[in-house]
């Protein structure tokens, strides 16, 4: 049996939608394929997906990116492209360029991810930081907030007033235009979080006991990346 066109149409949208290859060689042998003849055929279409992802350009950009920021030169992306079939005069302008783009990036302080000119924010004492650790102070000082506001029913009690006393402490200073990055008194510089490898580790015995973090058992949690850690 020859692979019709329709078979050969829905094998490709499936592997376009994730689906494994064996499921899209089970479905083409049970609409009448025989078993050698798609195994080969969904190979083929295997070898073709993974070239064509090898050459997309956003990924050979990123490919590149790394290896300048890890020292590598122009001769090395080249090198690169060369290897997934892109001729040397076509590589090297594109390698120059993201040379360039490279040249005017700087790191992240808190992770260290290289960020471009326009990906900068700040946090509050002025240190550059990356989009992503900007979002993550921004969530964990939005809890702590919330946690803040759980609080307000039962200040009375002895616990409730503990307990507000433990969330101002979390909290730390008022947000400005850029949110601040959360500071917790328990805070050990020397403790480095095994995720992100940031020097960021704090008590979870410092949270409020229905946070995330808290409730899960974990003993520290990372300031940077949110992690817990036993």
């Amino acid at each position: 049996m020859t692979i019709t066109e329709e078979q050969r149409a829905l094998a490709i949208e499936m592997l376009k939608d994730g689906r494994p290859p064996e499921a899209v060689h089970a479905r083409i042998v049970e609409l009448g394929g025989t078993n050698d003849e798609v195994y080969a055929f969904v190979s083929e279409l295997v070898r073709l997906k993974s070239e064509a992802a090898a050459r997309d350009p956003a990924r050979l950009r990123e490919e590149a990116k790394w290896i300048l920021i890890r020292g590598g030169t122009v001769e090395d992306v080249i090198a690169a492209f060369g290897a997934v079939g892109v001729a040397a005069e076509h590589a090297r302008p594109e390698a120059e360029r993201m040379l360039a783009i490279v040249r005017t990036m700087r790191p992240c302080t808190r992770c260290g991810a290289p960020m471009l000119p326009n990906e900068v924010m700040f946090d509050i004492a002025g240190n550059t930081i990356c989009p992503s650790c900007y979002t993550r102070a921004e969530i964990l000082v939005s809890e702590q907030r919330g946690a803040a506001a759980e609080m307000d029913g039962y200040a009375g009690s002895g616990s409730g007033l503990m307990l507000m006393a433990v969330v101002k402490l979390i909290e730390g200073p008022p947000a400005y235009a850029t949110p601040p990055l959360p500071t917790l008194p328990t805070r050990n510089p020397g403790a480095v979080c095994p995720s992100c490898h940031s020097p960021a580790l704090v008590s979870t015995s410092t949270l409020p006991p229905h946070h995330p973090v808290a409730s899960s058992g974990a003993r520290m949690v990372c300031l940077n990346c949110g992690v817990g850690q036993p």
